[in-house]
């Protein structure tokens, strides 16, 4: 369980994130189409015509990754006003303050984790059974 001290922490690195990721998001956007959002918004034939092209650029990629960022800073503050954050996904244990203060969107334990990154390693080996020959 979390102190309030340690929440209040972690709420206002939710918030710097949320700040940097918001800025990157616009920026990228804004070297595409070479205008800021509400230039965009404005005009409503403009979004129509460029939107394909928006999708086409490899900017896509970045876009979508600091967007998934932004969801997972929004799930963290959801967790937080249910009283869940904190807590593995996985197994329900308590996640390492260390971590979230490194990683405040954590939802995972540092072992469910490493076994969401890397499910094969960690699964337990499985042999084939053997069956012995059988000879008429």
């Amino acid at each position: 369980m979390l102190t309030a001290n340690e929440i209040i922490e972690i709420q206002c690195a939710l918030d710097a994130m949320e700040r940097r990721l918001s800025a990157q998001i616009r920026g990228a956007i804004n070297r595409k189409f070479g205008h800021d959002l509400p230039e965009l918004e404005s005009n409503c034939d403009y979004p129509r015509r460029s939107a394909p092209s928006l999708f086409d650029d490899s900017n896509i990629g970045f876009i979508r990754r600091e967007a998934n960022e932004l969801f997972a800073v929004e799930a963290a503050r959801e967790a937080i006003m249910q009283g869940t954050y904190g807590s593995c996904a996985m197994c329900h244990q308590t996640i390492e303050f260390q971590r979230l203060r490194t990683r405040p969107t954590s939802a995972y334990c540092l072992p469910c984790q490493q076994q969401l990154n890397h499910p094969i390693q960690n699964r337990p080996e499985v042999r084939p059974e053997v069956r012995p020959e059988v000879r008429p």
